[in-house]
């Protein structure tokens, strides 16, 4: 049994991929993307919300009124109205300033850069001072890094980011941030819908784009990520998000997102698996799935054609010189790791997982 929820398709049981299931609102695979990841230059953002009150409450997930301020059509301040909540799991409890989640009126945003929007996640910094801008801008680089080589990603746009605490009388705090692209704008953008289900089995899963991602996230040091399942009381799949043709039948494509905790951010609050008996979030584990290893020599071949592109974004980044070198080593790294055939064989097809 399924339905059909916006952009996401709900199953109770097994599900039927038909295209009674898009509704006519459903975009066709290929549409450009939104204003808003056009650009890929920093955007400039007020944000006027009481603060102090949903840092104080971000662990009950709060949801507040703010109002976002960005130029308008003829290049004046336009002010929007916005729900602004706290978001994430790990970084909520850690972090001073958790990310946040912004859901904006529809009918408020046209003619300006979050046309075509509604909710938007905030990637933030986990706190002020020290190196945490440059965790922040690493992660932003993951995403570009996987844009070289998956046909459909995740987009990503930089701000520079005004908050204005109407708590504390107008006190204002500046710091980098980045937009990440919707799932449902994804899915939606891509003539796909997102599954909202506990687990996706191993065999529903298309293999190709699945040894992709598994030797990606081998690429960028991620472990914390997972295809067929998540945490108990948490739709599937672990740092991962399952979409299906809006029409036709066709397989789950795995999407990855929330690099944080890669050995390639490496950042201070990440901790090494408990489960992989890891001692440093630096260190590679394979985590890609025995199925798609038919596969892996064709992803092999992509990330190696890519390589130059990476590199090239990394230095373009915004980071410090120390962070530029110390991140292209770690990609120079997994390369050496996935073309050297002992390692190829010993860090990578012998350590496939089942399920």
């Amino acid at each position: 049994m399924t339905s059909k929820r916006g952009n996401r398709l709900v199953a109770t049981a097994p599900w039927l991929l038909t295209a009674a299931l898009c509704a006519p609102s459903c975009l066709a695979a290929g549409t450009p993307a939104a204003p808003l990841f056009q650009d890929p230059e920093p955007l400039e953002m007020t944000l006027e919300l009481p603060l102090k009150t949903l840092l104080r409450e971000r662990k009950k997930r709060p949801e507040v009124d703010g109002v976002a301020v960005v130029p308008g059509p003829s290049g004046a301040p336009t002010r929007l109205d916005v729900k602004v909540s706290t978001r994430g799991h790990n970084r909520l409890e850690k972090c001073s300033f958790p990310p946040l989640g912004l859901n904006f009126r529809r009918s408020q945003v046209d003619g300006t850069v979050f046309a075509g929007q509604d909710k938007l996640k905030l990637a933030t910094m986990c706190r002020g001072g020290g190196d945490y801008d440059q965790y922040l801008e690493l992660e932003r680089l993951v995403y570009l890094l996987y844009q070289q080589v998956a046909d459909v990603s995740l987009q990503v746009r930089p701000m520079r980011m005004r908050y204005v605490d109407t708590d504390k009388d107008g006190e204002v705090t500046e710091a980098p941030a980045f937009f990440l692209e919707h799932f449902d704008s994804l899915a939606a953008r891509t003539g796909r819908i997102v599954l909202d289900v506990p687990a996706v089995p191993i065999s529903d899963l298309d293999p190709a784009t699945l040894a992709l991602v598994g030797l990606f996230e081998y690429l960028v040091g991620n472990t914390d990520w997972a295809a067929t399942s998540a945490a108990a009381g948490r739709d599937c799949c672990h740092n991962m998000v399952p979409l299906v043709p809006a029409k036709g039948t066709g397989p789950v494509v795995p999407f990855p997102y929330d690099f944080d905790s890669s050995g390639f951010v490496d950042a201070p609050y990440a901790e090494p698996s408990q489960l992989l008996k890891t001692h440093s979030v630096r260190e590679r584990v394979y985590r890609g799935y025995c199925v798609s290893n038919p596969h892996l020599e064709e992803s092999r071949a992509k990330l190696n054609a890519a390589r130059p592109a990476m590199e090239s974004i990394i230095r373009a980044g915004q980071l410090t010189p120390k962070t530029q070198r110390k991140a292209l080593e770690y990609l120079a790294e997994g390369f050496e790791d996935i073309n050297d055939p002992k390692d190829w064989q010993r860090r990578i097809l012998d350590r496939c997982r089942g399920d």
